[in-house]
Formats: C-alpha cells, sequence, structure tokens
C-alpha cells in the first residue's frame, strides 16, 4: 500500500516524518519519527514526537499502541524535540507519510498537554 498524504492536518493528525524535517537532527538515524499535529499555522503545523524512551526531563503523556495507526508500542508524547512541518511537505508521502487521526480521549488530551507546555513556556525545545 503506498504511503498516504494528508494536506488538511488539524489538531491530532500523527505522521510519520523523515530524519530531513528536523532542524536539529534525529537520534534516530535514518528511523522515521512519528509525531502529533498539535498547532497550526499558515504555512506550517507544529508537532510533538512520540518516543518510547523519554528524555528524563521532558513532559510526558503516555499513548497506547494502536495498531491501525502503526504505533505497534506504548510510548509517551513529549515536549522535547519539537517538529514544525511546513505544509509543502505534507504533500511528500517520503519525507511526511499520514498516519490517521488520534482517537478520543487522546486527541484532545495531546492538544490539552500541549497548551499546558506552552503555558509553562516550555516551547522551541
Amino acid at each position: 500500500m503506498p504511503p498516504k498524504t494528508n494536506t488538511d492536518p488539524v489538531e491530532g493528525d500523527v505522521y510519520r516524518t523523515s530524519p530531513d524535517t528536523s532542524a536539529s537532527g534525529d537520534v534516530h538515524g535514518e528511523n522515521k519519527r512519528i509525531c502529533g499535529v498539535v498547532e497550526l499555522t499558515r504555512r506550517s503545523v507544529l508537532t510533538l514526537t512520540r518516543t518510547t524512551r523519554p528524555e528524563k526531563h521532558a513532559r510526558k503523556l503516555e499513548s497506547a499502541k494502536n495498531k491501525q495507526m502503526g504505533l505497534t508500542k506504548a510510548a509517551w508524547w513529549t515536549d522535547v524535540n519539537q517538529r514544525p512541518l511546513s505544509r509543502s511537505w505534507l504533500a511528500d508521502p517520503d519525507r511526511v507519510e499520514y498516519l490517521g487521526r488520534l482517537p478520543e480521549p487522546e486527541s484532545t488530551q495531546l492538544a490539552e498537554f500541549w497548551q499546558m507546555s506552552k503555558m509553562l513556556g516550555r516551547t522551541n525545545l
């Protein structure tokens, strides 16, 4: 099945992103990173990354596995490694592959987690 695209994102959409979408590099090497949309702007979307090994100082939100979206392990959304994605990249499935939308209540929890991170000044991490 070919990779899917979604160029009209909403909060809670999940993408698998290539390492070249990270401004500061990616510890995963050539492996792609799971990112969830938390904020929309005119030319980009801001995403938080999902990891099975969160950094000690990171704020974390638990995320259950979701086989329908290809999330095969339980993990955490963190406020570290925030990743803005250009909207033009969303049309390039080699760079940004659309996986689907988080189910409730996780979608709302992720949005609330991001709002609290912003209130705490934990942006641009």
